[in-house]
């Protein structure tokens, strides 16, 4: 699940040291989501902690000179404007720390024009209100947006993409649903409508998400055992990754004799497999990896060189010859072998193959 904070999120807890935080950072960190901090939302954070250290010093100084004219006294206030400074930029340095160091991925201001967003302020269009305030809101809209798979991408999770901030009621309407201006805006711009879920603070969104990843695993699996899905989908995918792996490479004795063969045989062609998805497994990684463990009956064919007296002796014919007179001593032929084995296989949120291995060849060599 993606995740995207806004500022006031930050502004609450400015050392990000909250139990929430630390359960916030901690999943990001382990990989269970991608988490995102908008580059606007950067500068906003530093600006108003740099007003408030200003103030908080201005207050000092207020106070120092109502002490200074009770006392009769000079006493200079210790916090200088060089303080501040050095105070922000060391803030700033442990902010991007703390960034780094929990696999967070700043968002750049998005290109957005500015017709675009003028127009939804004159309309008040969602974020914006009815004093056409909301510029900023309305920027880190267009990066969430940006976030969301468009609508014929094969979505996991829904919602796809959690965007947490304090101004929730600018976002939803009567704190449930997305506000039917950002609904239609999502559909107008082939995105899902249903794609992105508002939270108002780090706490209902943990307790939401701890529900949401303990049903990843099955939500998966559900969709992978789906026939339609499998053909259609999952299993082209498979294909096209096996065909990578095993087109020119070399068998051994696994479920047919080979002891004719002057070589081991070479697959030339994958002709058929088919995948046993209805009692496949599903193992859950991160945040957008699983670990599929399907069976599959895999028919190759393969290309051999069989020794010309062995193969005019034999009853075996099964093969296709390719060439009686490849040399004095052998022939080229061809067949189609049956092979079960079980695959094991690491796909993304978006059922793409991101790695596979080829297990248990049924007969196998010992």
């Amino acid at each position: 699940m993606k995740v995207i904070l806004d500022a006031n999120i930050i502004i609450a807890d400015y050392a990000m040291a909250s139990p929430s935080f630390i359960i916030l950072l901690s999943s990001s960190k382990n990989g269970e989501i991608e988490l995102f901090i908008p580059d606007l939302v950067i500068d906003e954070v530093l600006n108003k902690y740099k007003q408030r250290l200003e103030k908080a010093g201005s207050d000092v100084s207020s106070e120092i000179d109502k002490f200074n004219k009770l006392g009769k006294t000079k006493i200079a206030s210790p916090l200088t404007k060089e303080i501040v400074l050095a105070t922000c930029e060391a803030y700033e340095a442990r902010l991007r720390r703390i960034i780094e160091e929990n696999n967070i991925v700043i968002l750049d201001y998005p290109e957005t024009s500015h017709r675009f967003l003028a127009r939804k302020a004159m309309q008040t269009k969602k974020p914006f209100n009815a004093n056409e305030k909301g510029y900023r809101d309305c920027l880190i809209w267009e990066n969430v947006k940006s976030l969301v798979p468009k609508e014929n991408a094969d979505i996991v999770l829904s919602p796809e993409v959690g965007f947490i901030t304090a101004n929730h009621k600018d976002f939803l309407f009567d704190n449930i649903k997305l506000h039917d201006d950002l609904a239609y805006e999502l559909e107008n711009e082939s995105l899902p409508a249903d794609s992105i879920g508002v939270y108002e603070n780090l706490h209902v969104f943990n307790e939401v998400f701890t529900k949401i990843y303990l049903e990843h695993a099955s939500q998966v699996e559900a969709r992978l055992r789906d026939k339609e899905f499998w053909e259609l989908k999952m299993g082209t995918k498979i294909d096209e990754f096996l065909e990578e792996i095993l087109i020119g490479a070399q068998l051994g004795n696994w479920t047919f004799d080979t002891s004719n063969f002057e070589d081991a045989p070479t697959i030339e062609e994958i002709t058929e497999v088919f995948y046993d998805y209805e009692n496949l497994s599903v193992k859950k990684l991160a945040g957008t990896e699983y670990i599929l463990d399907v069976k599959a009956d895999m028919h190759l064919g393969i290309e051999v060189f069989i020794d010309k007296h062995d193969y005019y002796s034999s009853n075996n014919k099964d093969f296709r010859i390719l060439d009686f007179d490849w040399n004095d001593h052998v022939l080229r032929a061809w067949q189609v072998v049956q092979m079960p084995v079980t695959l094991t296989i690491m796909i993304d949120n978006n059922f793409d193959c991101l790695a596979m291995e080829i297990n248990d060849f049924a007969g196998e060599n010992e």
